[in-house]
């Protein structure tokens, strides 16, 4: 398992949020002793994002130095590692403008194509893994003292730092992944069709070259990882309606995380909407034949 390398370049790039620095500042410690010593510490404020973007006009989101990432492409040059530390904050962003959020999103990615460039060719080691704060703490667990250490014990957990050896646990488990992902490929699904009897009838086409891989091709890139995945025609925009209403629009993320065997498959599907809460979608059964196969959801909800 390889997430960060520093056999090429001894250069790092670290984004994070302030709410993390006293971890952050371990972090360049350890580091230091692996012997990296080019490090720039790309530091994010979540609050000051906020009053920037709650008082600046659309038009001059552009121009400002708070979107302005371009020193990624000067560590790109470097050969540099990425550590990409997120620490989520619930709602804080409620109250800004869309398009204002999706124009400071743009501004940042314009910045950096080199390294956009790279890394989509995996020719730079990066990783993007959670963090914990007390926002996000609290907002899960509203009524206990210890939310930040339950939080944190989580993560904990999900990432396999719990285990006697997180490294071997995670090598096991990628070499799993490598198992299910040759299956999937040998399906040669065509299409996955969900159905169920509130009226859902939701056909997902599958490019006819399209693969399935996990978030470990070239390294693991995301801390924790479980999904597989794959990518859908172009242009597909899918609607379905759930007993609240959901609406699953073209944003949404798909992930497998099991299955048993060529002929016959039990997928857990989680559906990820910038508009909706998480759906999780359980089951299904794999009609397989020489041309392809097609996945039903018989019993969806």
């Amino acid at each position: 398992m390889i997430s960060l390398n520093f056999d090429k370049s001894k250069a790092l790039l670290i984004n994070y949020d302030v709410i993390n620095q006293d971890f952050v500042d371990k972090l360049v410690e350890y580091a230091k002793k692996l012997g990296v010593t080019d490090i720039y510490l790309d530091k994010n404020n979540i609050k000051e994002e906020h009053h920037i973007l709650k008082n600046i006009a659309l038009d001059e989101i552009e121009n400002h130095p708070y979107f302005n990432d371009s020193i990624w492409d000067k560590y790109a040059k470097k050969d540099a590692s990425y550590l990409i530390l997120r620490a989520p904050f619930p709602g804080i962003m409620d109250d800004i403008d869309p398009t204002k959020l999706a124009k400071a999103e743009y501004v940042k990615r314009s910045t950096k194509p080199l390294y956009k460039e790279r890394q989509l060719n995996f020719e730079l080691p990066w990783c993007i893994a959670a963090l914990p704060n007390i926002v996000w703490a609290k907002n899960l667990f509203k009524d206990k003292d210890n939310a930040y250490e339950l939080l944190e014990d989580i993560i904990y957990k999900i990432c396999m730092i719990d285990t006697n050896n997180p490294v071997d646990s995670w090598n096991k488990h990628l070499d799993n992944n490598k198992k299910r992902i040759d299956e999937l490929n040998n399906l040669k699904i065509k299409c996955l069709h969900y159905k169920n009897s509130l009226g859902t009838d939701l056909k997902i086409e599958l490019l006819e070259d399209s693969i399935w891989c996990d978030a470990a091709t070239q390294g693991l890139v995301n801390m924790p990882s479980y999904e597989i995945f794959t990518s859908p025609v172009p242009g597909f925009k899918p609607v379905t309606f759930c007993p609240s209403n959901l609406i699953i629009d073209s944003s949404f993320e798909t992930s497998l995380t099991s299955i048993n065997s060529c002929n016959s498959v039990a997928l857990a599907i989680t559906f990820k909407s910038i508009v909706s809460p998480t759906l999780t979608i359980v089951f299904s059964l794999c009609e397989k034949s020489e041309t392809g196969a097609t996945i039903y959801f018989p019993s969806l909800l």
